[in-house]
């Protein structure tokens, strides 16, 4: 799969408790394909329920699975942020930054904060601190 921002550039696999997202190392956006995003949170989370769509003069993104535009979205109780869904219902993509600002608004599930701390680790990994690897 390739990144919907980059275009060109393919996504890299990452797994956080045996659900593999996808990455891109250019923009730093996450791809969830459907339902792995209500998985991580282990709540009452449906994506299909939370988010509704919204004009929204961003760059139309196409999913990275069946390379249909995607939708602009935003959560409901959420309106400032607005997200990439595929159409079909392959998944959801987060641009850099989108999918903190979601968990940190829906901490009350379970998983959020377990994820949460997983990207900080993988994503603000210092390399020039002394790991002793």
């Amino acid at each position: 799969m390739h990144c919907p921002n980059c275009e060109y550039t393919p996504l890299i696999i990452l797994e956080f408790q045996e659900v593999e997202l996808d990455f891109c190392p250019e923009c730093l956006g996450i791809w969830f394909d459907s339902e792995e995003l209500e998985w991580i949170l282990q709540g009452d989370f449906d994506e299909q329920v939370m988010f509704k769509e919204k004009e929204h003069a961003e760059k139309v993104k196409k999913c990275p699975r069946c390379r249909k535009k995607m939708k602009k979205v935003v959560s409901k109780d959420m309106e400032t942020v607005v997200y990439d869904v595929c159409p079909k219902g392959d998944g959801i993509w987060f641009d850099r930054g989108e999918l903190n600002r979601l968990l940190e608004h829906y901490k009350e599930h379970p998983g959020a904060e377990t994820f949460l701390t997983w990207l900080w680790e993988v994503f603000n990994y210092n390399p020039d601190t002394n790991n002793n690897y």
